[in-house]
């Protein structure tokens, strides 16, 4: 299966125009960054400098669910490459070192309750991650985001999102056109307080004003206009405010210490 996998790594990288490297590894238990048990299936990392992308997934797992495991390492693959660029796709996200730093002076100065460079790091990971797979969800179908997040799920207690990351999940899948995503409600609790930051967000971007009239069953009503949010997301001029209103909003659902190493 590895082998199989490696390939389809090799063409996507060949199709996206990625001119670094892709390292896929099967792994029988994950660690984190300080050698202790990850509990999920899968991980993925894109060093800007390096230009190289580390994807491993758990052995187990693919056993159980192979289909599945293909497709979210094919698509963890899209989305670590969209952080530098991928030629399929309208924008990368941060695309360089220099507007990733950028982003982190700006996180760091906005967080509510904490400077602790590590929840700086994770939001700042959180936004590009935000940006990165909506400008996904425009070509691909994602169901391998949609087993990661599932993944990601099933090894939180309770089977619950935290409030960050189901606001984190609510806020990008709002953009995804696949209706599978609707799966990955039994993973959020639907607090108000995560309901009034997704809103807030937009309201202040001003990412709610674009809507398009539609009739829907003889009516006429409006909706959200995808594309015209698209366009606004993308525009790199407005990443810094994006950035500042994403960790003053997020960051109400934090707690000092929040992110580890």
């Amino acid at each position: 299966m590895l082998e199989r996998i490696k390939k389809k790594v090799e063409r996507e990288k060949s199709d996206a125009k990625f001119d670094g490297d892709v390292v896929v590894r099967e792994k029988e238990i994950l660690v984190d960054e300080s050698g202790l048990p990850l509990g999920c299936a899968f991980k993925g990392a894109c060093d800007l400098r390096s230009n190289e992308i580390i994807i491993e997934y758990a052995k187990e797992h693919a056993q159980k669910r192979p289909t599945q495991t293909e497709e979210a390492v094919v698509d963890i693959e899209r989305h670590e490459i969209n952080h530098k660029g991928d030629a399929r796709v309208r924008t990368g996200c941060p695309e360089t070192l220099e507007t990733h730093l950028r982003f982190y002076d700006i996180i760091t100065q906005s967080l509510r309750q904490s400077n602790n460079i590590f929840d700086a790091q994770y939001v700042v990971n959180a936004f590009e991650d935000f940006i990165d797979n909506v400008n996904l969800s425009e070509k691909f179908d994602l169901e391998g985001l949609i087993e990661f997040y599932s993944d990601v799920g099933e090894h939180t207690p309770g089977e619950k999102y935290p409030s960050f990351y189901e606001a984190f999940v609510r806020l990008q899948t709002m953009f995804w056109p696949n209706p599978r995503k609707k799966v990955l409600n039994k993973y959020c609790r639907n607090e108000p307080q995560v309901r009034e930051v997704i809103k807030s967000f937009l309201r202040r971007t001003g990412l709610d004003r674009y809507k398009r009239k539609v009739v829907i069953n003889g009516k006429e009503t409006e909706i959200r206009d995808r594309d015209a949010m698209l366009n606004y997301l993308n525009n790199r001029q407005n990443w810094p405010e994006l950035a500042r209103i994403f960790a003053e909003e997020f960051s109400k659902l934090m707690t000092p210490g929040y992110a580890l190493p």
